[in-house]
């Protein structure tokens, strides 16, 4: 898991494909995973994959759980190539709080019981389209337009009272396009990249202090 999600790795498939992977670990860690892929047609290749993940936490009240789900199609046409790809991910999670030093050096792994009701659940969408096509025989033109969008609900409770239901909504594009070329000097030759990344953020959160929004 990379920053709370799940890492599905994604690419294209060269044949038919199956794998799957079983997990246990410490504090009731478990996970599972499995992909399959088909490249159906010379032009045509489709991917899909699942994954679970979840643990107790070494805290108390820190039981979290994962899972994520990807479906993938490569389309071949001529010398270039086209991927969609569509991810959704929800994890669910039990937040602990803080600790005073008097209450780690009693038990480090337990949590205060204003923090009992405290909790952090996101449900994440991503999709990403690209395309690699040759302009040249020396010149390329590859790119991807890729969508995130996170919705957050959490409960935060201070030491000295509980805190209410809260919201964090989040939503990213990305434009990424690169032009690659091979220029020759003298003897030797030079392998050159122009690109430029385009992000698009719009960030909203509604606590009980109230809104929050920001597009940047």
């Amino acid at each position: 898991a990379v920053g709370g999600l799940v890492n599905l790795v994604s690419r294209r498939p060269e044949g038919r494909e199956a794998r799957s992977s079983v997990s246990v670990g410490r504090y009731g860690g478990n996970g599972a995973g499995l992909a399959l892929a088909d490249r159906l047609t010379d032009v045509l290749a489709l991917g899909a994959a699942a994954t679970h993940a979840a643990t107790d936490g070494y805290r108390d009240h820190n039981r979290t759980r994962t899972d994520g789900a990807r479906l993938r199609a490569d389309l071949d046409a001529g010398d270039g190539s086209v991927f969609l790809e569509i991810q959704g991910i929800q994890q669910r999670q039990q937040t602990p709080g803080a600790l005073f030093a008097s209450e780690v050096a009693a038990n480090r792994r337990q949590s205060a019981a204003v923090y009992r009701r405290d909790y952090s659940d996101t449900d994440t969408v991503l999709g990403r389209v690209g395309v690699s096509r040759p302009l040249s025989e020396a010149w390329r033109l590859e790119g991807e337009l890729a969508y995130r969008d996170s919705d957050r609900r959490f409960l935060q409770s201070f030491r000295f009272f509980p805190g209410t239901a809260a919201t964090q909504d989040r939503s990213v594009w990305t434009l990424t396009p690169r032009l690659q070329g091979r220029v020759p000097l003298g003897e030797q030759v030079a392998e050159i990249t122009l690109g430029v990344d385009v992000e698009q953020t719009d960030y909203a959160l509604l606590t009980q202090f109230g809104p929050q929004a920001v597009d940047q």
